[in-house]
C-alpha cells in the first residue's frame, strides 16, 4: 500500500478538454505582448468560474529487481470564487495495475475561509479528511485561473501557434515555457498539505525539483481573452532521497502525466458548502 500511496500522492500534486492539433499562424512580437497583457487583465477581473479536468498518467515504479507499471486516469469538475477565495473540486482517480485490477480513489477538495480540506477514500481504510490552514497569499496558488495567469505572466517563452475553436469559440493558441522559479513557488502549496497521510511527512518536500520536463498550451477566446482550455504535459522522477526516505520501498518512480482543463461558466453564481465530516477534521501541518 505504501508504494501505491507514493504514486497517488505524487499524482495529486501535479499542478492543477480537448481539441486536436493547432492551425499554423503568425503574430508579431508586439501583438503577442499586447495579447498577453489583455489575457492577464481580463482573467484577473474574473470572480467566478467552473472547470472540468482530465488527467492521464503512465507510472513506472522501479524496485530492486523489477519495474511495476501502472496507469492512472482521473476526471473531475470544480468551481471557484475569487471574491470569497473559495474553491470546490471533486475528482475520481482509477489506478490500474496489470494483474491486480483497478483501484478507485475518489478525492474531494475544498478551500474555504483560509483552510484547505481534502478527502481521499483509501481502499480498505475508508474516507479520510484532512484540514490544513493556508498561509496568507495562498489563494493565488490555489485558484485554477490565477495559476494560468501566473504561468503566462512569468513564462520564460511564449509562442503563438495559431487559432482554433474550443467548444465553438474561436481561440488564440499559445505555447508557453514555464519559469521554473514561479513553478516552484506554485508547487510549494504541496508542502504540508499531505503531512500525516499514510504516516508520511511531506512538509519539506519540493516536488518542483522532481520535474524532468514540462510543456503547456493555452487556448484563449479571441473576443473575451478568457482562458477556454489548457493542456499540460509533465514528466516527474521521484526518488527516496528526495522524499527524505530510506532506500528499500522503491528506487525510482517515473510519472508521465497529461492534463487537460476546460474553463466555463465565467461570472455565474457558485455555492460552496462544506460537509460536516470536513468540519470535524482535525487540523494538520
Amino acid at each position: 500500500m505504501k508504494k501505491t500511496a507514493f504514486v497517488i500522492l505524487a499524482f495529486l500534486c501535479v499542478p492543477l478538454l480537448a481539441a486536436s492539433g493547432c492551425a499554423d499562424g503568425q503574430m508579431s512580437d508586439a501583438d503577442l505582448e499586447k495579447m498577453v497583457r489583455k489575457v492577464i487583465e481580463r482573467n484577473a477581473a474574473i470572480d467566478t468560474a467552473a472547470f472540468d479536468l482530465t488527467m492521464e498518467a503512465q507510472v513506472d515504479v522501479e524496485g530492486d529487481e523489477d519495474v511495476d507499471e501502472m496507469t492512472i486516469s482521473a476526471s473531475g469538475t470544480g468551481v471557484m470564487d475569487s471574491a470569497s477565495q473559495a474553491m470546490h473540486m471533486t475528482m475520481d482517480m482509477v489506478t490500474t495495475v496489470p494483474g491486480e485490477g483497478e483501484i478507485d480513489v475518489p478525492v474531494e477538495y475544498f478551500l474555504v475561509d483560509g483552510w484547505m480540506y481534502m478527502s481521499i477514500e483509501i481502499p480498505d481504510e475508508g474516507q479520510q479528511w484532512m484540514k490544513i490552514q493556508m498561509p496568507e497569499g495562498m489563494w493565488e496558488q490555489q485558484s485554477q485561473v490565477q495559476q494560468q495567469i501566473d504561468l503566462l505572466r512569468d513564462a520564460e517563452e511564449v509562442s503563438y501557434l495559431g487559432s482554433e475553436e474550443v467548444g465553438g469559440v474561436p481561440c488564440h493558441v499559445v505555447k508557453i515555457v514555464p519559469d521554473m522559479d514561479s513553478l516552484r513557488e506554485m508547487m510549494a502549496q504541496v508542502q504540508g498539505q499531505i503531512t500525516g497521510f499514510e504516516g508520511l511527512d511531506m512538509s519539506t518536500v519540493d516536488f518542483s525539483e522532481m520535474i524532468k520536463s514540462m510543456s503547456m498550451t493555452q487556448y484563449v477566446a479571441e473576443d473575451s481573452y478568457l482562458f477556454m482550455k489548457t493542456e499540460q504535459h509533465i514528466v516527474m522522477e521521484i526518488t527516496p532521497d528526495r522524499l527524505g526516505m530510506p532506500e528499500g520501498e522503491f528506487e525510482r518512480i517515473t510519472e508521465d502525466v497529461s492534463t487537460t482543463m476546460v474553463f466555463r461558466d465565467y461570472g455565474k453564481p457558485v455555492t460552496i458548502q462544506l460537509p460536516q465530516a470536513a468540519l470535524a477534521a482535525a487540523p494538520m501541518g
